[in-house]
């Protein structure tokens, strides 16, 4: 007679345990890697909101430079109005100085019997009216103001005798660096 032994509890029992080895083993680096896998995604997280920080504060940066520069424009730029009025005006006295030195300059030239009545300027131009007793100091008075450089050229202008004898006359002196007028 021969007995019966059952021997399948023990092998079920070894695979169970190689099941819950392998079970543990799997689930383990499951776990491994689910950690890894967060870790990594946090260092991603972290590195993006670094470079976004990063940008925005770059852009800000950038605002505030461009703002800067707009101010530094707007006053280079104020500060240049500035200087052109303040050339504008020592252009315009200068010239009103000239033109005071030629009128104190003008009255030491006039012959003793030429008298000015009218003084006319524009752009390109100065137009003398007066009265003289002879033509000679009007052509005097003619060769003086070319004589001053001030002048391209004066033309005698018409001549007429009054009654009581004083001549009336006009003289045109075309400016230096003025194109005449047409």
């Amino acid at each position: 007679m021969m007995v019966w032994v059952n021997l399948l509890p023990w092998r079920e029992a070894r695979l169970l345990r190689r099941w819950r080895q392998w079970r543990m083993l799997i689930i383990g680096s499951l776990v491994i890697a689910l950690a890894v896998n967060i870790l990594w995604i946090s260092v991603l997280v972290s590195t993006n909101n670094h470079l976004q920080r990063a940008v925005s504060e770059a852009g800000a940066a950038r605002q505030q430079a461009d703002k800067a520069a707009r101010y530094r424009q707007e006053a280079l730029q104020q500060q240049l109005q500035l200087l052109q009025r303040w050339q504008q005006k020592q252009h315009q006295y200068l010239q009103s100085q000239a033109w005071l030195d030629f009128v104190e300059r003008l009255g030491g030239r006039l012959p003793q019997s030429v008298w000015l009545t009218a003084l006319q300027k524009t752009a390109a131009s100065l137009r003398f009216a007066g009265l003289s007793l002879s033509v000679d100091d009007i052509a005097l008075l003619t060769r003086q103001l070319g004589e001053l450089g001030l002048f391209r050229r004066v033309n005698g202008g018409a001549i007429e005798q009054h009654t009581s004898g004083a001549l009336s006359f006009t003289l045109t002196a075309m400016l230096e660096g003025e194109k005449e007028d047409e």
